[in-house]
């Protein structure tokens, strides 16, 4: 029977020498060694488990689940670990789904603050949980919000930078949009409080390092509000829809609501460009 060196056999099936030697040492392949100098040769039935082994983690396997596959599978177990790679890429399918979502939310977001800086419309806010990780702009000394926001770091690719305006002072926490918030894994996430959906007065401010978004940028909107006969009735709230560096700057560009009431006359004008 043929029999082929390291270096061929790495060259005809285009995988490294290294890599070879990673299937040697888990078992699914085994060289000969010529007892001369050492040197490994392969077997064309070892080539052809190799082909089977890199077939097997292309489709995801592991390497100690390919050798799994390769010895002492019987059409049982061979069937099991088949459905168990289904049922995988199904839940990964899922998942990448969502981030393509949330991805497109986030482009939509982007365009959005883009068109509302200096502008105000008419909108509901969605509901969101937060879980406070800042007491004013610096992290919280209580010992259960850190431990709870520790939680929040492997699920971060649908949360915010959520901001919350209060009497007592601004705080900052991870906020997640409740809709989301009830799939899985991130209905298992603590958090604070809770943030209804709320109509709202809503438009775009920017903040930097040196100057921090505060009240004195509410001037603005607050002045729409009286304006069109509605009264605020809530809590100022912001979330960062993006964050950026520039020319040695942070720059944080938030969307902000301001929830409102009933209008007091029968005006109209949801949107309205500032003056």
């Amino acid at each position: 029977m043929q029999k082929y060196g390291i270096t061929e056999i790495a060259r005809l099936l285009k995988i490294s020498p290294q890599a070879l030697r990673k299937y040697e040492k888990k078992g699914i392949i085994a060289a000969e060694r010529n007892p001369d100098n050492s040197f490994r040769k392969y077997s064309t039935w070892e080539a052809s488990t190799l082909l089977l082994a890199r077939g097997y983690r292309q489709m995801g396997f592991s390497l100690d689940e390919t050798a799994g596959l390769l010895h002492d599978a019987d059409s049982k177990d061979y069937k099991k670990a088949i459905e168990n790679r289904q049922a995988q890429l199904a839940r990964e399918i899922v998942f990448r789904q969502r981030i393509i979502d949330h991805l497109d939310h986030r482009r939509r977001e982007v365009q959005e603050h883009e068109d509302l800086v200096g502008r105000y419309i008419v909108q509901t806010r969605p509901a969101f949980r937060v879980q406070q990780i800042y007491d004013g702009l610096a992290f919280s000394k209580n010992a259960d919000n850190r431990a709870r926001a520790s939680k929040w770091s492997e699920h971060l690719y649908l949360a915010c930078l959520f901001l919350q305006y209060k009497r007592e002072g601004l705080r900052v926490g991870l906020g997640i949009e409740e809709h989301l918030a009830d799939a899985e894994p991130f209905c298992h996430l603590p958090y604070t409080s809770r943030v209804p959906a709320c109509l709202c007065v809503t438009t775009a401010i920017v903040g930097t390092q040196r100057n921090p978004m505060d009240e004195k940028d509410f001037v603005g909107a607050l002045r729409f509000l009286r304006e069109n006969g509605y009264s605020r009735t809530g809590d100022v709230t912001a979330k960062v829809v993006y964050s950026a560096k520039i020319k040695g700057m942070y720059h944080s560009y938030h969307k902000v609501w301001f929830p409102i009431g009933e209008p007091m006359t029968e005006i109209k004008m949801l949107d309205k460009q500032l003056g």
